[in-house]
Parts: C-alpha cells; sequence; structure tokens
C-alpha cells in the first residue's frame, strides 16, 4: 500500500496542472447542473405513504391545517411595533390574509386576529374580546395595547418578536391553492 500511495502523490506532484484542469472541468460539470437542484422537505416525498406517521399527520392536517404555515415579519426601519403606522400595516395584512383564497381562518395569528383574544375578569364575568380590534387611535390607546399585550403570558414571542422590533403574522393555507393564486 505504500508504494501506491508514493506512486500516486509522485503522480499528482508531477502533473499537477492536469490535475488542477480535471478537477475544475468536474467542478464546472457539476456547477452546471445546480440550477436543476430542488429541495424538497415535503415529510410526504421522504416517508412512504403508507407510513403510520404520514397517516396520521395527513388527518391532522386535513382537520387543523399546518403544512402550508407562512410567518410574515413587519419590521419598522427603526424603533418598536408599537407605532400608529407599524400596527395600521398588521391590520391591513392580517385583513388581507383573512380573505385569501385557500386561507385557513382560524390560522390566522397576529396582533389583529380576530382568532387572537385576551381573557378578562369584569366584576367576576369573564370576558373574551380581541387583543387589537382596530387600530389604536393616539398614543395612550398604543401604549394601552402595548401592555394588554405585555401582562398575556401566552402571547410572548408569537405574533411580536421578544425585542418588540418585529411583528408577526402566521398563516396556514390548504393544500390546493398555488402561489400565483395566493398572491
Amino acid at each position: 500500500m505504500d508504494g501506491f500511495l508514493r506512486r500516486y502523490a509522485e503522480f499528482i506532484a508531477r502533473r499537477a496542472w492536469l490535475v488542477l484542469a480535471a478537477c475544475l472541468v468536474a467542478a464546472a460539470i457539476i456547477a452546471s447542473g445546480i440550477g436543476r437542484l430542488v429541495v424538497d422537505l415535503d415529510p410526504d416525498q421522504q416517508v412512504p405513504p403508507d407510513h403510520p406517521y404520514i397517516v396520521v399527520d395527513r388527518k391532522i392536517r386535513k382537520e387543523f391545517g399546518g403544512k402550508n404555515l407562512v410567518a410574515i415579519a413587519l419590521v419598522p426601519k427603526s424603533g418598536t411595533i408599537w407605532r400608529r403606522d407599524v400596527l395600521q400595516m398588521v391590520h391591513d395584512v392580517t385583513d388581507e390574509l383573512l380573505n385569501a383564497h385557500g386561507i385557513i381562518r382560524q390560522n390566522v395569528v397576529s396582533l389583529s386576529s380576530p382568532y387572537v383574544r385576551v381573557p378578562e375578569d369584569r366584576g367576576g364575568v369573564l370576558t373574551v374580546d380581541y387583543l387589537m380590534k382596530e387600530v389604536p387611535p393616539d398614543e395612550a390607546a398604543i401604549a394601552a395595547l402595548r401592555d394588554r399585550y405585555r401582562q398575556e403570558p401566552l402571547f410572548k414571542g408569537t405574533v411580536v418578536s421578544d425585542d418588540e422590533h418585529a411583528a408577526l403574522v402566521i398563516v396556514d393555507f390548504y393544500d390546493g391553492p398555488t402561489a400565483s393564486e395566493i398572491t
């Protein structure tokens, strides 16, 4: 084996430019196919369709969705999201998505989603109201919304980033629509 490695090393050293050219040609051939490379993370394509995990996953997705989840981050150029213009954008995007083709409405989650609600005890009566039904009209109302958000531990890190510099709108689509139909 020692003799083979010595002969191999000598061959490489004597014909370094030829070996380099061969490597470059091989790399170019491989690189020419990179445009056809597809990354498919669909579990239906990775595991046999009759696998028990896939069967259960298909049943759950049919009932609750979850396969076509999209998260949209709305990030202001400066400051936090607790500004009227940013909150208006969250409200508008949420409203648009609630009416989008193929949307699973109950899986739309944002500060202004009708499915994001805050329970409150009002004199012994439990009420549940939207976190943000309308965009707050002034700084005092924005501060009240921010405090209401911060007091609810379930919201922490879901619809607003931990540093409060991004608002999230999370949506899920049924399997049917294509990306062009959604946009």
